[in-house]
C-alpha cells in the first residue's frame, strides 16, 4: 500500500482518540471503517490495481505500464481515504482529527 499522508501528527491523532467517549467509538464503527478500506483498497496488489485502473478509466495493463503508476496509486489512495474520513465525520459525527485518528488506528498505524 502507498504511504498515505495524514493531515495530523501521530500524537495529535492519539490525543483526539483519547477524547472520544467509549460510546462514540464502538467496535462496530471500527469494523465498518476497516471493511470499507478493504473494499476500496484491497491488500492484494492485483485487486487494488483493478480498483485504481477503474477509477482512472484505463485498463490494468496500461496502469501497470504507466510511468505514472505510483502517482495514480497514491492519488487513488488519498482520494479513497479522504472520502472515508468524510463519511465517518458525517455518519458518526466525529471531528476531523478523530476521524483521521480512527483511519490511522484501523490501519494499525497508531499501535
Amino acid at each position: 500500500m502507498s504511504k498515505i499522508k495524514f493531515p495530523y501528527s501521530q500524537l495529535e491523532m492519539i490525543i483526539a482518540l483519547c477524547g472520544l467517549r467509549n460510546d462514540n467509538i464502538s467496535d462496530e464503527k471500527l469494523i465498518f471503517f476497516s471493511q470499507e478500506i478493504e473494499k476500496l483498497m484491497p491488500e492484494k496488489k492485483s485487486d487494488c490495481n483493478k480498483k485504481i485502473a477503474e477509477s482512472n478509466g484505463i485498463e490494468v495493463i496500461d496502469l501497470i505500464n504507466s510511468p505514472n503508476y505510483e502517482i495514480l496509486r497514491d492519488e487513488y489512495h488519498a482520494e479513497v481515504m479522504t472520502k472515508l474520513v468524510e463519511k465517518m465525520k458525517d455518519d458518526f459525527k466525529f471531528s476531523d482529527k478523530q476521524a483521521w485518528g480512527i483511519a490511522a488506528s484501523s490501519m494499525g498505524l497508531l499501535d
